[in-house]
This record gives C-alpha cells, sequence and structure tokens, in this order.
C-alpha cells in the first residue's frame, strides 16, 4: 500500500485542496479535481461526523442503474460490468459499497492499488479506470473529511438531488474497477473459444458479487483480490520475465536493438560486415560478454568461436537447431524486436488467466508450440519427451483430459477424417494400398462389421462424401500408432503415442501429425507411468510388445494430461525462453488484450 500512499499525497497536491474545503454554509463548497460545487444545503446542524454529501445515495444509486446500460458511463469512461452493478446493489437494497458515514471506505484503497497494479501482469491499468480513480478518489476523501470536521449540515429531503454526481461516479467507477479487474485476472481480459474455437481449457470461476460483498462485511478484501491472480509458480516466473524486459526496453530509451540484415548464411569462420550488428544483438540480450566490438573493423567482422557459442546458446533457448550457423529461421527470432517480446510474454500471461487453479502434484504437460511432453511428480518437472503435433491445417487442440490405460501394440482405427481426406485418393489409385500397409476395409460397425475386398469396391464411385466404410491398421512395425498408444478419452479424439517415422524428431519444427501427440521414447514413458505396479516391470512390457498382441493396460492411478500452448515461458532459473507461434495463434490474442475490455462475466451468474 505504499505506492498507494505516496499517489493519493501526489494527488492532494495537486488538487488544491488547501483553499475553500470550509468555507460558507448554503453558498457553496469548493471541491476541485473535478468536483462541482454544493447549493442547497439547510441550516440545521448535522450529527458529529456526518457528511451532507452521503445523504440519499442508495437512491441516487437507485436512479443511476435504472438507466443502465444506457447510462454506464462516468466522466468519459463506460463501466463495462453493466451486468454485475445492478445486481450487486439490488443485493444491497442500493446501499454504496465504498462511500458511508461521511467517509471513503478503506477497501477503496485496495481497488485502486489493485488497478495499478495490473500493468506488471501485462495488462493495462488505463483500461480500468486508473487515471480517473486516481484523480477523484483523494480528492474525494479530502473533501469529505473537510466537511465531517467542520460539521456541514445536511440537505433536507426536498435537496437531495443536489448530492454531488461525482460521489455518485465514484462509488459505481470503483465497483466496476473491482468486477472487471478482478474477473479479467480470474479469467482472463479475453475469451480463449472465441479466438481459438479449438481451445477448451477449464476457466477459473468465482461469484464476484458475492466475494465483493463478503469482503465489505468482513472488511478484507486484499485476499480475495490476492486469490484472483493465478496461483501457478510458472505465472510468478513469466511475471519477472516481463519486468525483466521493460528493464532492456527501458535501457534502450524507446529504440530497439541491433537487427542483424537479410543475407548468407552466417557461420564459423566468416568475415562478415553484419557481425558486429550480431555481436551488439546478443550483448544486448546478455549472452554474449564484453564491449559492443572488438578494436578493428577487419577483427570485429570475423564470426569467432565465442560467437558461435552465443549464437548456439541463443539457438537453444528460442527451440532452434542449435548448430551455431545463422540462417533464415535463427536471423527471425533474432530479430524479433524488444517490444515484441514484450507483447508476447503479455499474450503467455494471458493464457495462464485462462487456465485453472493449479495442477495437480502428478501430471502430464504438452506444451504444443515447444513440441514437448512434460511429466510432473510433486510439482516438479522429472521427465522431458520430445514430441510431434498437428500440422497447421490440423491443429492439436488445447484441453485437459484424464489418462486411464495405454495399449500396447494398438491396433489404429483410422478416423473418418483421414480416411476420406488422406486415405481414399490413395486408395483410389491402388486399391493394393490397403494391404501393403496392413490396412483392413469393414463395413458396419460392432457384431455388424464385415471384412471388405478393396478389389470388389468401385472405387472410382466412392467419394468423401459417400465413403461408406472404415479401416483398421494392424499392429506391427508400419502402424501409425507404433508400439503404444496413451489413452485420455476426449472428444477430440486426440492421444499420445508412438511413431515408425522417428526420424521427423532430428526437426526443429514438428508439426507434422493430424492433430495426436507422437512422443519420443515412449517405451521409457510407458514404464515410468506403470512403474508403481510391481508386475509391469519393463522386461515385461519389452515382452508383450515383441509378442505383437494389442494389449490394453490399466494405470494403477489416473493423470490428468493437459494440452497447453506456451510460445514464452521462463525457466527456474529465470532465463525467458521464446517459441515461434507455429498456429499464429498469439496475434489475435494481442489485439483482444490492447481492446477496449468487454462486460465481464467474471464466473459470476449470468
Amino acid at each position: 500500500m505504499k505506492l498507494y500512499r505516496r499517489i493519493v499525497f501526489a494527488g492532494l497536491l495537486s488538487a488544491g485542496l488547501g483553499t475553500g474545503l470550509g468555507t460558507g454554509l448554503g453558498t457553496g463548497l469548493g471541491l476541485g479535481a473535478g468536483f462541482e460545487t454544493l447549493s442547497g444545503v439547510s441550516t440545521a446542524m448535522a450529527e458529529p461526523g456526518a457528511s451532507p454529501f452521503t445523504e440519499g445515495l442508495d437512491e441516487a444509486i437507485r436512479r443511476r442503474l435504472e438507466g443502465f446500460p444506457q447510462s454506464a458511463a462516468v466522466g468519459g469512461q463506460r463501466l463495462e460490468a453493466t451486468t454485475l452493478i445492478p445486481r450487486f446493489y439490488r443485493s444491497r437494497g442500493f446501499q454504496p459499497a465504498w462511500i458511508g458515514d461521511g467517509s471513503i471506505r478503506p477497501l477503496a484503497d485496495d481497488v485502486m492499488a489493485f488497478v495499478l497494479d495490473l500493468d506488471s501482469h501485462g495488462l493495462r491499468s488505463s483500461d480500468y479506470h486508473a487515471e480517473y480513480l486516481q484523480t477523484h478518489l483523494p480528492t474525494a476523501r479530502a473533501v469529505l473529511a473537510e466537511t465531517s470536521r467542520n460539521s456541514l449540515t445536511s440537505p433536507d429531503p426536498a435537496s437531495q438531488a443536489a448530492i454531488p454526481r461525482q460521489l455518485l461516479d465514484l462509488e459505481l467507477t470503483l465497483t466496476d474497477a473491482f468486477f472487471t479487474a478482478a474477473a479479467h485476472m480470474l479469467r482472463g481480459k479475453t475469451n480463449p473459444e472465441k479466438l481459438h474455437p479449438d481451445w477448451k481449457a477449464s476457466l477459473r470461476t468465482r461469484d464476484l458479487d458475492t466475494t465483493l460483498t463478503e469482503a465489505l462485511e468482513s472488511g478484507d478484501l486484499q485476499t480475495p483480490l490476492q486469490e484472483m491472480i493465478p496461483n501457478h509458480p510458472e505465472y510468478a516466473r513469466l511475471l519477472e520475465g516481463l519486468r525483466r524486459w521493460r528493464e532492456l526496453e527501458a535501457e534502450l530509451d524507446g529504440a530497439d536493438w541491433a537487427t542483424v540484415s537479410q543475407g548468407p548464411k552466417l557461420e564459423e569462420g566468416m568475415s562478415d560486415e553484419r557481425v558486429p550488428f550480431l555481436r551488439s544483438r546478443l550483448q544486448m540480450e546478455g549472452l554474449l560478454p564484453g564491449p559492443l566490438a572488438e578494436t578493428g573493423e577487419e577483427q570485429s567482422s570475423i564470426y569467432d568461436p565465442d560467437l558461435r557459442a552465443a549464437v548456439t546458446e541463443f539457438q537453444e533457448q528460442n527451440g532452434l537447431d542449435a548448430d551455431g550457423v545463422i540462417g533464415p529461421a535463427t536471423l527471425r527470432a533474432l530479430n524479433r524486436g524488444v517490444r515484441q517480446s514484450l507483447d508476447d510474454i503479455r499474450v503467455n500471461l494471458e493464457r495462464w488467466r485462462w487456465l485453472p487453479d493449479g495442477f495437480k502434484p502428478r501430471h502430464i504437460r504438452v506444451n504444443i508450440a515447444a513440441f514437448e511432453v512434460q511429466v510432473f511428480e510433486a510439482g516438479r518437472k522429472v521427465r522431458t519427451h520430445p514430441c510431434i503435433v498437428g500440422k497447421t491445417g490440423r491443429k492439436s487442440p488445447v484441453f485437459t483430459g484424464e489418462m486411464t490405460y495405454l495399449v500396447l501394440n494398438p491396433m489404429w482405427v483410422v478416423t473418418r477424417n483421414i480416411a476420406v481426406n488422406d486415405k481414399l485418393p490413395l486408395i483410389r489409385k491402388d486399391p493394393g494400398y490397403l494391404a501393403k500397409n496392413d490396412y483392413e476395409l469393414f463395413s458396419g460397425w460392432g457384431a455388424d462389421a464385415k471384412p471388405i475386398d478393396p478389389y470388389s469396391v468401385s472405387w472410382a464411385s466412392i467419394n468423401a462424401q459417400n465413403f461408406p466404410y472404415w479401416l483398421r491398421q494392424k499392429s506391427g512395425t508400419k502402424n501409425a500408432l507404433g508400439r503404444v498408444k496413451f489413452m485420455f478419452p476426449n472428444d477430440h479424439n486426440v492421444y499420445l503415442h508412438d511413431t515408425p517415422s522417428r526420424e521427423l524428431f532430428a526437426k526443429a519444427d514438428r508439426t507434422f501429425s493430424s492433430g495426436c501427440i507422437r512422443v519420443k521414447d515412449p517405451l521409457d514413458l510407458a514404464e515410468f507411468l506403470l512403474s508403481p505396479d510391481p508386475k509391469w516391470t519393463r522386461q515385461r512390457i519389452d515382452e508383450v510388445v515383441a509378442g505383437g498382441k494389442e494389449t490394453t493396460v490399466t494405470l494403477p492411478a489416473s493423470i490428468p494430461v493437459h494440452l497447453l500452448y506456451f510460445t514464452v515461458w521462463a525457466e527456474e532459473g529465470g532465463q525467458t525462453r521464446f517459441r515461434r507461434d507455429v498456429y499464429d495463434r498469439d496475434p489475435p490474442v494481442l489485439a483482444a488484450l490492447d481492446a477496449r475490455p468487454g462486460s465481464p462475466t467474471s464466473g459470476s451468474r449470468q
């Protein structure tokens, strides 16, 4: 609260409150900082500690809310919580929440502090009435304190309408600031499912009007406000990354760091006029020590071993081929500006706000953008497996499932989408494609399923619309699922599995699947997941796989699986990692973050 006290003190000085605060009964009161003059005050003495300006505020609130949402504007700013605000005040008989007994309640300071801190979370405090509150909250507090000390008179019922509009505006603005800021911290400012239809992660929920009511009764608003902030340690680390990158931006004083011009590949031993710019770029990010350029133009243009080591580290941090060669992908990452990096961090902070509270101590995460499967035990990452994710035309979805079993030597029932779009053209060219690749053709399902001879079908008359069959690929070396699949039943028909195309793991960008997640070293993962069951040793797993028979194995305990999409994160050591936005999901999130806030739903009853 120290920051807030400094702001209040500065506001009092700038508002010019030392004059006109106790001058004249019935002739007006100079309120300063936008507060209008009040007239029509009766000459009857008020009770000590009372203020004429807070009388009848409940009725003023009721009248204003009758005009919602058309009248939901204050000082040129629109109030956003046009559903929550009326419901909240109706539930309390239109009694004010922040103004009463001749004063501004201290909980208003907590709202103010929370709003001002939103910038550190990648949001914009200006979207939540920060400037208005900075100006009007200290002014109103000073005015009410002065009128109380001077025992000013109360307006009679006939002059109820003389209650300053500014106090009413301040009351509603504080409530709107709470609802909107809390909702956006709780569930994100943006709606992930509107931005990405295949994003199905569960949002956090709170009944915010009940939360505010209980806080007003208990006198503690800081605790529920802190509970709105995501409790994931990764979120806290990324907040620190945002702070450090903003410090770097400040060091550049409005400029950006050196860019490296387009040109042929750069590698160790070469001399190139772009090398000094490359050095400068890596030094600004702290990857290369020493002065910005070596003495002498020729020496400074040499791509030396130290520079290669710095480039390799940069490539590792950005998920690139760590070969020390500056090719197109590395050049693109090097030329990502500081402002873009800050925006990327803001986008990924928003993604954490889309996720439910915490993860169970034992769980699996798939970061689609990083091409990684991570296994956590007791909240700590214990295994990482490179993976292959969906093509850009068949994106892997974001959702949470519960893994309950795995299948060794799985058969593959081909989805209709893949059957008609990928396989049918190949079958029409050569019906023998099926037998060559261990596929079986069926009609009917369940007990009615019958195998069909592919050479008996007039394939020229079959198309994607009238395809009446289904395909199954036998277990074996040609099976697209490899030796094992990990099942967490879901509406997307997505799961983790092995692959016979293991050479693809050598690629930096691995968007090759039809939506499922292909895992490197999947039998090692199977061994780990089955390790609590002493019957399933690695030897037994290998024996079952060698036997070739499809075998379903129930896990000793189910484990949550979270498919996520993060293009930026911060490691425990503090290093910020960036990845290419392979699905082009960042720009719409950033645009929504920078747009005017929408009406919050916030998990409350709507």
